[in-house]
C-alpha cells in the first residue's frame, strides 16, 4: 500500500483519540511494519512450538512490532491523557492504529490469533503497559537466530530556519527598503508626495533597528515552512486513501459506540473466545 495513503489513515486515527500529529508519520510506519515482518519463529506455520508456546511468542512478537506506534502515541497525545488510560486503553489505541498501519498487507492476518485470545491479548496489554513506561521489550527469536533491527520511531527535530529568516537579515532588508523608497523621492515632481515617500523611508529605518534589537531571532514558521505536498492523481493511490480512511472511520466509529456500550472494545478479543 501507498505510505501517502497510510499516513492520511494514521492522522484520522490519531485525531480519534485527541492527539495532534507529531510529524515522521512515514518513518512511524515503516518501523511498525518492518518490524511486524520479522519472520518469529512462533508465527512461522511450519514452528515445532506447541500451540501455547507459539501463542505467547505471537503476543510478544505482536507487542514488540508495535513499539514505535506506542512512542508515536505518548509524543502526539497530552501527556495527562496517556497516563490516564488503563492498560486495556492503550492496547485498543496501539490496535486501533495498528490496523491502520497493516491495511492491504498480511499482518492482521499474521498476527489474528493474538487478537482472538484472551490470554494473549493480556500479555499484549502488559507488555505495552511496560513499554508506556519505558522498559525496552526483548525481541522473541527469529527463525534464523538473528539479531532483529531495532527499528523505531523518532521525533522530528525542529526544521532549520532559512538565512533570510534570522533577525538580522530582516532588520537589513527593512534597512535595504527604506533606502530603495527614499530614492523613489527623485521620481516625484509634487514637494509633499515626496515628503511623504521620505517619511516613509524614515519609517522602514526606524522599524529596521527596532526589530534588530527588538525583534525575534527568527520569522514565525509559517513564512518560511512548506507544508507537505500530497497528490492522489493515481488511481492507486486514490484507492489506498480511501481504504486507509474507511479503516479510520470504522476504528472512530467503534469506539464510539463502545463508549455509548453498545460494543465491546474494538481491539479486545471476544469474551467467550478460547485461550
Amino acid at each position: 500500500m501507498a505510505p501517502m495513503a497510510v499516513e492520511h489513515g494514521v492522522k484520522i486515527w490519531l485525531g480519534s483519540i485527541g492527539g495532534q500529529p507529531a510529524g515522521s508519520e512515514l518513518e512511524l510506519i515503516e518501523a511498525t511494519r518492518k518490524r511486524l515482518n520479522l519472520k518469529f519463529a512462533a508465527t512461522q506455520p511450519d514452528t515445532t512450538l506447541d500451540a501455547s508456546a507459539r501463542l505467547e511468542g505471537s503476543a510478544a512478537a505482536f507487542a514488540f512490532g508495535v513499539v514505535p506506534i506506542v512512542d508515536y502515541i505518548q509524543a502526539a497525545v497530552p501527556v495527562a491523557t496517556v497516563m490516564s488510560w488503563t492498560p486495556a486503553d492503550l492496547a485498543e489505541h496501539v490496535f486501533a492504529a495498528f490496523r491502520v498501519v497493516a491495511t492491504k498487507t498480511r499482518l492482521l492476518k499474521k498476527f489474528e490469533a493474538v487478537s482472538e485470545s484472551q490470554r494473549a491479548w493480556r500479555k499484549v496489554e502488559d507488555l505495552l503497559e511496560r513499554a508506556r513506561h519505558g522498559h525496552v521489550l526483548v525481541a522473541p527469536s527469529l527463525v534464523d537466530g538473528a539479531s532483529p533491527p531495532m527499528s523505531s520511531w523518532n521525533a522530528p527535530s525542529p526544521p532549520s530556519p532559512p538565512w533570510w529568516a534570522h533577525r538580522w537579515s530582516v532588520s537589513a532588508a527593512l534597512a535595504i527598503c527604506s533606502a530603495a523608497i527614499y530614492q523613489g523621492r527623485r521620481v516625484l515632481a509634487l514637494g509633499r508626495a515626496r515628503l511623504s515617500v521620505a517619511a516613509v523611508a524614515f519609517g522602514f529605518l526606524l522599524g529596521s533597528f527596532v526589530y534588530l534589537f527588538k525583534g525575534p531571532n527568527m520569522l514565525p514558521l509559517v513564512f518560511w515552512s512548506r507544508g507537505e505536498l500530497t497528490s492522489a492523481d493515481d488511481p492507486d493511490e486514490e484507492e489506498a486513501v480511501s481504504e486507509a480512511s474507511r479503516v479510520s472511520e470504522e476504528t472512530m466509529l467503534s469506539a464510539a459506540e463502545y463508549d455509548s456500550g453498545a460494543l465491546p472494545p474494538p481491539s479486545a478479543p471476544p469474551p467467550t473466545s478460547p485461550s
